[in-house]
């Protein structure tokens, strides 16, 4: 019968001892700048004795990780066909069209479209030229950012909080209290969030790194030929013609109407001021 109470008194005492020494810990690496009620368990979780294994350590990566950006600039005679072959050479790939779109050709405007594409950021570079042999190449541009050292630094700190949410689940089969067992658990839940926070990151930054995101837009060569013969494009041409003449005297009469205006009231002012000078000079003729 004594066990279980020398068990609780010893518990109790290494609650009591956990929560003092989490009244003095910080933890920098998680952005908390106040201790948390599950601080002093996190802690005992987190001492020397509990840290990742040597497995859990070499699991972190040492390899080179980059995240592939770029833009590809083609010139088409039809940029809508073009675009969609663009789309079957990335498909081709296993990659992804993340945005797309299409403008048909107008009487004011040229056809064109833009894509952003997701293409493996190990098969780059053949997928590039396949894609560039669908149009005529005007400009491309790739750019390669080194994140290594953020893959690695989340990698390491995943796998610390992972060991401290094994450690604090351990704790918490082992907790002799009701005390005890709040303490760890709401410690527990912390450590739980922020791990998930940082798998998170971890999913995204890979996504980034294992897929290249590229911005195709294709539009029409600036020499592409035009018919500008027969009736229609004489009709087209005079119609424009005589728009250009009409928006031409629109903004003439715009520009005249002010000075009109001006030169038409200091005439009536002027006007106005040799009439009564007559008059007066009639009034001192009839006086005298």
């Amino acid at each position: 019968m004594r066990t279980p109470r020398v068990a609780g008194r010893a518990v109790a005492l290494v609650a009591v001892s956990l929560v003092l020494l989490g009244g003095c810990s910080n933890e920098p690496e998680f952005g908390s700048d106040s201790p948390s009620p599950g601080g002093a368990v996190a802690d005992r979780a987190q001492s020397p004795g509990f840290a990742p294994s040597p497995a859990q350590a070499e699991s972190v990566t040492t390899e080179r990780s980059e995240v592939v950006t770029g833009r590809l600039a083609l010139a088409a005679d039809d940029p809508i066909e073009t675009s969609r072959a663009v789309t079957t050479v990335v498909e081709s790939y296993d990659g992804r069209v993340d945005q797309r779109s299409e403008q048909p050709g107008t009487d004011d405007s040229d056809p064109s479209a833009s894509l952003t594409v997701r293409i493996p950021a190990d098969r780059i570079d053949p997928a590039l030229d396949e894609i560039s042999a669908t149009g005529e190449v005007v400009d491309v541009s790739i750019s390669r950012e080194d994140v290594t050292l953020q893959v690695q630094d989340l990698e390491a700190r995943i796998a610390a909080l992972q060991a401290t949410v094994d450690r604090l689940r351990e704790l918490i089969g082992q907790a002799t209290s009701t005390q005890d067992l709040i303490t760890a658990e709401t410690a527990l839940s912390e450590r739980q969030g922020e791990l998930d926070s940082l798998l998170a990151r971890q999913r995204y930054l890979g996504d980034q790194v294992a897929m290249a995101s590229i911005t195709v837009s294709i539009s029409t060569p600036d020499d592409a030929p035009r018919d500008d013969r027969g009736f229609v494009a004489g009709l087209k041409s005079g119609w424009d013609a005589l728009l250009g003449a009409g928006a031409a005297l629109v903004t003439f009469a715009g520009a005249v109407i002010p000075w009109v205006v001006f030169f038409a009231v200091a005439g009536a002012v002027g006007y106005g001021a040799v009439r009564l000078v007559r008059v007066a000079r009639r009034d001192r003729r009839a006086e005298s």
